[in-house]
């Protein structure tokens, strides 16, 4: 009976509590998981792909065409950080259009 009480029931308060732990943890990873854009305002992420987001946390890149969103990215990323001028015509030229012939790309 002391062996039942010093050592069984100790054990089964630990895994209770494990268990109990572990579906709580499960219920708020599926609460994060669905839930919506959390936004208040505008905003434009590169990470994951291009996303733009409304201020009442709709997805408008919807209907883009994969060069829009290559130009959108490009002009993103030049634009920021240690690109404070953004990007020239002619960069934007051998990055997106190369495949092109030059006479094609107007300045």
């Amino acid at each position: 009976m002391l062996f039942f009480a010093v050592v069984v029931l100790p054990i089964g308060f630990v895994i209770l509590f494990k268990k109990k732990h572990k579906k709580k943890m499960l219920e708020a990873t599926q609460k994060l998981k669905s839930a919506p854009y959390s936004v208040k305002s505008n905003y434009i992420t590169l990470f994951g792909g291009l996303t733009i987001i409304d201020k009442n946390g709709t997805v408008i890149k919807e209907g883009f065409t994969p060069k829009l969103i290559e130009l959108i990215s490009v002009i993103l990323l030049y634009s920021t950080h240690d690109h404070s001028r953004g990007i020239s015509f002619a960069r934007l030229d051998k990055l997106l259009w190369s495949d092109l012939p030059s006479d094609n790309f107007k300045e």
